[in-house]
């Protein structure tokens, strides 16, 4: 009330930076958060929603009874319901069975009037208003999505959401719930559904924090970067879609910086809250719309994106391509970079060495009729391949590689003290790290304890020209946990630079968050699988996204003159296995409970993926 919209313009970091307050505010309060916080302290400040945040939601209007889905050619669907299984059992084959709720269907026309009309209410500045109209179509529809929760509310869902339940039963008091916040499996805050009352001062914020990252998240306070089409790499996506839902949920909703216990704090939003929230964890066929009933896990989604040009793994990528009137084939379409090529026929053969770690691996070879996984992993299966050498590698030799690289100057003293100073960081992120490291500066193979292999390794370099193998996940990944190449190939050490980049400077220009030394687990596969494969498709193709692997398999074979070797593998079939009987049976949980990791390391994992350890 007494302050003019001007105010924001005002800086205040030269009066904290003069008294050399500068950036200690907030290592401060994370160190002291991180470092000390007690049970007994934790008791002391219980989580809850903040009780001005609830008068605030009991102050608005209900839930309005609209249903807002996006999608390229979002009018058409409803006259296609019965030619796409998805549709049948989405809301647009479901609207029937709600009355008084109205549909909202945005094309891409329609997308980009609500961006318009955000700028229009003062909501965004003009500058990200332009950007947004060069930007993926995926980054569009998050900021559509966001605009539309504050300035109409209602319900977003995503096309491909299974909703069999009524939408009068899901909200059920509209007198009382102003908020609806799904959770993925208790692992996130879901942004693929949102329930909302207009105006609520979460997605005013979320606003305004994906304000701030579109155009302050870069290096030193400036915009986040863009290729040349206007787009933003997929790491700064993440970051203006799931990433800031999250943070600005916990901010806002539960009155405290982001700490990730999503399974924590959705059962004390409701009774904290006056029952102006609800939380409802959320899988695919069970959960905040969906009921489960016979074969809903087979309800088939791509078809309907096949259709349209979009294939599952790339959808996002290509939507903007096909708008423009090219095929999937032309969309799809990579050009292998000849200069790399030309870079790896100057390497030496890769070198016939297996590295392997493992938090104990010294004592592996001596357990190999003890534990099932070692008769079939490459500790086992060594004695079938003459002429190569096995390097296994404990915690102490893990943390080794990265002092050496530190001395060789591959990583700063900044990142080597990360790994290891204190307990360290999570032997997830230092294994990634030295895996790369050794294929850079050594070469050969890098494999995962618990990769089943029993073809001959000589077989997968195909010719002796090879320099690089890249095994891929099926068709849809390339795979980090096997890796072949020939030293000093420039693929890995952009790699490192990459990943010293993503480290020092992911956070709107600062280092990425810890907690006692741990990575957030998103931040940790970004810093794996995801960072792996943007930079096999930024050198090796010149693309700033993710490229298609079965297009790029198609242009590798074709292109690469012999120095690159590619192949599909599964568990139990493919590059590395030949397929025998009881391989899918094969257990790794005892190798891991044996070395003290079970319970840990399953639950450690079960934070980056969602999933249990068998699962995974």
């Amino acid at each position: 009330l007494l302050v003019p919209t001007w105010c924001k313009a005002i800086g205040r970091d030269e009066l904290y930076r003069f008294y050399g307050m500068a950036p200690s505010w907030d290592k401060q309060v994370r160190d002291k958060w991180a470092g000390i916080l007690t049970e007994a302290e934790e008791i002391k400040s219980p989580m809850r929603v903040p009780k001005e945040y609830v008068q605030h939601l009991q102050g608005l209007e209900p839930i309005p009874k609209i249903v807002h889905v996006m999608f390229p050619h979002a009018k058409r669907l409803p006259d296609q319901v019965n030619d796409f299984e998805i549709l049948q059992h989405n809301i647009i084959g479901h609207m029937k069975d709600n009355p008084g709720w109205k549909l909202e269907l945005y094309d891409f026309d329609r997308i980009n009037d609500v961006i318009f009309k955000g700028f229009k209410e003062g909501l965004i500045p003009k500058e990200e208003k332009d950007l947004l109209e060069k930007g993926h179509i995926s980054e569009k529809i998050d900021a559509a999505t966001g605009l539309l929760m504050y300035m109409e509310g209602g319900v977003s869902m995503n096309v491909d959401r299974i909703a069999n339940k009524q939408l009068d039963d899901v909200i059920g008091d509209f007198n009382k719930v102003k908020l609806i916040l799904p959770t993925l499996h208790d692992v996130i805050f879901m942004q693929d559904v949102m329930i909302s009352a207009a105006r609520n001062d979460l997605f005013k914020r979320l606003i305004e924090a994906r304000t701030e990252i579109r155009l302050k998240g870069g290096k030193g306070g400036t915009p986040v970067s863009r290729n040349e089409k206007g787009w933003v790499a997929d790491v700064d996506k993440f970051r203006l879609g799931p990433g800031s839902l999250g943070t600005t949920v916990w901010e806002v909703v539960l009155g405290r910086r982001y700490e990730g216990d999503v399974e924590k704090a959705r059962p004390v939003l409701e009774p904290t809250s006056g029952g102006t929230i609800l939380g409802i964890k959320d899988t695919w066929c069970d959960g905040v719309f969906a009921k489960p009933f016979k074969d809903c896990q087979e309800v088939n989604r791509i078809s309907l994106w096949e259709y349209y040009g979009l294939v599952d793994d790339v959808r996002l990528k290509l939507i903007q391509d096909i708008w423009e009137g090219k095929s999937k084939e032309e969309a799809l379409k990579v050009e292998l970079n000849i200069s790399y090529i030309d870079h790896l026929e100057t390497l030496e053969p890769i070198p016939k060495i297996v590295h392997v770690m493992f938090p104990k691996a010294k004592t592996l070879p001596d357990e190999i009729d003890k534990f099932e996984m070692l008769k079939y992993n490459i500790v086992g299966q060594i004695k079938n391949n003459p002429g190569w050498k096995l390097e296994l590698y404990d915690d102490d030799d893990v943390n080794e590689v990265i002092r050496s690289a530190f001395k060789e100057g591959l990583i700063p003293k900044e990142e080597k003290e990360m790994m290891l100073n204190g307990k360290g960081a999570h032997m997830v992120e230092r294994t990634d790290l030295a895996r790369v490291l050794l294929m850079y500066t050594k070469g050969g193979i890098y494999l995962d304890v618990d990769r089943i292999i029993n073809k001959p390794l000589d077989n997968m370099m195909k010719g002796e020209n090879v320099r690089l193998v890249l095994p891929m996940d099926g068709k849809t990944n390339f795979m980090q946990d096997a890796m072949f190449t020939a030293p000093r190939n420039d693929l890995y050490k952009y790699l490192l630079n990459s990943m010293t980049d993503k480290r020092l400077h992911g956070a709107r220009g600062q280092p990425l968050p810890r907690v006692n030394g741990w990575l957030e687990s998103t931040d940790l596969y970004s810093l794996g699988p995801e960072l792996y494969g943007k930079a096999i498709s930024k050198l090796m193709f010149g693309e700033n996204d993710r490229v298609d692997v079965g297009a790029a398999m198609a242009e590798i074979e074709g292109k690469s003159r012999g120095t690159i070797a590619t192949g599909e593998n599964q568990w139990c079939d493919g590059m590395f296995v030949e397929p025998f009987d009881g391989c899918k049976l094969v257990q790794r949980a005892d190798l891991y409970k044996e070395h003290g990791l079970a319970e840990s390391w399953e639950e450690q994992v079960q934070n980056i993926t969602g999933k249990k350890i068998e699962e995974y």
